[in-house]
């Protein structure tokens, strides 16, 4: 139980962090391949190539926000 509490909290700090500085009005000019970042798995189920396809997945869903889910690696 304290592990999914961990990682909830954990989730919204890096969602914050991975969002700020990201400007939505870029994602046309902005370009997300990129070998050495991991795949992330979200809140909605779905697993994105790396934290840049999540953000720019966040710009696209018109204010319904979409947490990152911290999974620890095997």
């Amino acid at each position: 139980m304290k592990f999914a509490i961990a990682s909830v909290l954990a989730s919204l700090l890096v969602a914050g962090i991975s969002a700020e500085g990201f400007s939505c009005a870029r994602v046309p000019y902005i370009t997300c391949d990129s070998p050495t970042l991991q795949k992330v798995c979200a809140s909605n189920g779905v697993t994105y190539d790396n934290i840049c396809y999540f953000n720019k997945a966040n710009c696209d869903n018109k204010g319904n926000k979409v947490l990152l889910v911290l999974v620890p690696s095997r």
